[in-house]
């Protein structure tokens, strides 16, 4: 289901099959760390697969920057936006139960910036990919667009251009494509969340 600013309506596309043909292949000048620390996130993400409902793609109004200290102050920015995000996506499912019980009332989230390794470019933009799981039983596909929507665009860096799809297994290696070529920074560690007791793991 894309949701987009041309037409502000919900359109239902045929669902994504994603994945990444080079999952598993590393740089040889990598340094041995770098090829561990690449597996160990990219195994953290995917342990939690089985547990992901949707796959969400939330594009953001900033552009890609090349210089270095510019572009860790946008993500400075950009996830403290994402973190007020989360906080009232929450809310709204869950309510005052995901301040109370945050391992049971909580929303799967499993958040990757893409664009932050690329040179700068105007016509791209910084955007997230997001596993979302532990979505309530009784909110549907279109209720969930909805929602995400308008909460997405009460944020200062939010644009209205979303995408969400029922999640396949190949979306947690989709989302860390950009690892396997170094950039271990998109990875918003910040705003993972994960509701342990909900998914009794």
């Amino acid at each position: 289901m894309v949701i987009q600013d041309k037409d502000k309506q919900a359109e239902v596309n045929t669902p994504r099959t994603y994945s990444y043909s080079k999952v598993g292949y590393f740089n040889p000048t990598w340094t041995p760390q770098l090829v561990q620390l690449t597996e160990q996130i990219q195994g953290h993400y995917a342990q939690y697969s089985d547990f992901v409902q949707y796959a969400v793609t939330l594009q953001t109004k900033l552009v890609t920057r090349r210089d270095n200290f510019r572009r860790e102050q946008l993500l400075i920015h950009l996830q403290g936006d994402f973190w007020h995000f989360n906080k009232r996506l929450n809310y709204h499912f869950f309510k005052k139960k995901c301040h109370r019980k945050p391992h049971l009332y909580s929303l799967l989230m499993l958040p990757v910036i893409e664009g932050t390794a690329f040179s700068q470019d105007g016509k791209r933009t910084l955007h997230y990919h997001i596993g979302l799981g532990n979505v309530p039983k009784e909110v549907n596909e279109t209720e969930l667009c909805k929602v995400i929507r308008q909460h997405w665009l009460k944020t200062k860096f939010g644009a209205d251009d979303i995408d969400i799809q029922p999640a396949d297994p190949g979306w947690s290696g989709y989302i860390t494509k950009e690892v396997e070529k170094g950039n271990v920074e998109c990875i918003d560690w910040r705003n993972a969340s994960i509701p342990h007791e909900a998914l009794h793991i």
